[in-house]
């Protein structure tokens, strides 16, 4: 189960070349500005929409950004979406005004296949910081990137030679069960530190019951361990999900959050938000501890993206 799953969190630093004002939450700003250069560096048919390319395949941009189940997918096939193969976590701080020096820090976690384009996302990412950020276009320098694997940090890039060190080095399945051997299984808290939205049965949960969080993290995980990790995971969902009913919920401290984004596909502001907080569950959680750390890293529900469904564990 999950032998094949990999992944990696890595940390962006950003440094600031003039005075720039940026909106507090930066998740849907450094998700589109990324999407909006990666396009431009990869795309060779601008006239095509990306499920209809030819190239489709073999594009980057079109995998990674805008992933659809390949035609003789035996999973999901219906769906033209599927979970992209990465995450943006956004710096936790508000903050809005920066000045020339200032450091914007944020870290992209990269899954399965995904890690393969870790070159495509650091020259992305410094080109959007070129080109400047906000409504402004405020000039950012890439000044390095920064692994961060099982306790393990490593400079993989650095502004000063400007030389990308790829690595091979990710989490995999048994790093993530060697962790979970050492909380304690019958009893956790669960902070939820972003924007948290989780549909059940095709409504958004405002905070959701232990079978209802491992629903969703089911939903997830397999979905990207069969797309872009290229496993099967063979778990028993109706047995597990029985199993996430037993455990209770024992406190709730949560209220919901809204920002907005704009769309330059729709060309407007949307309103995106979320339950953020904490919740408490007791239970035999021993079977879930495996999962509920893999969803620290991947999040959970819709829009991670662009940050949201970030938690911790305590």
């Amino acid at each position: 189960m999950l032998e094949w799953f990999r992944f990696a969190r890595y940390t962006f630093t950003l440094v600031a070349e003039e005075q720039v004002t940026l909106p507090g939450y930066k998740g849907s700003l450094l998700r589109g500005g990324f999407g909006a250069v990666l396009r431009r560096i990869c795309c060779a048919n601008r006239k095509a929409v990306c499920h209809e390319c030819m190239l489709r395949n073999s594009c980057v941009y079109s995998c990674v950004f805008e992933s659809s189940p390949p035609e003789d997918a035996a999973k999901l096939s219906k769906y033209r979406d599927i979970p992209r193969p990465f995450v943006i976590e956004p710096p936790e701080e508000a903050k809005r005004e920066y000045l020339p020096g200032d450091t914007l820090n944020f870290n992209i976690i990269l899954i399965g296949e995904g890690l393969r384009t870790l070159s495509y996302f650091v020259f992305a990412i410094g080109e959007l910081a070129r080109t400047g950020l906000g409504k402004s276009r405020g000039r950012f320098q890439l000044e390095d990137v920064e692994l961060k694997v099982n306790g393990m940090k490593r400079t993989i890039y650095s502004a000063s030679d400007g030389i990308l060190r790829t690595t091979d080095t990710a989490v995999e399945y048994k790093d993530v069960e060697a962790e979970a051997e050492r909380l304690d299984s019958g009893y956790i808290k669960v902070f939820f530190k972003t924007p948290t939205r989780i549909r059940f049965n095709g409504d958004l949960a405002y905070g959701v019951e232990f079978h209802q969080l491992i629903r969703s993290l089911l939903h997830r995980i397999s979905s990207l361990a069969y797309f872009h990790c290229g496993e099967d995971t063979e778990l028993d969902f109706d047995d597990l999900i029985a199993q996430a009913e037993t455990v209770t919920t024992k406190h709730k401290y949560l209220h919901w959050l809204d920002f907005s984004r704009y769309s330059s596909r729709k060309k407007q502001e949307l309103k995106i938000g979320g339950f953020v907080g904490r919740m408490d569950y007791e239970g035999d959680l021993a079977p879930f501890l495996p999962l509920l750390i893999l969803g620290e890293y991947l999040h959970v529900g819709t829009a991670t993206t662009f940050g949201l469904g970030r938690y911790e564990l305590e």
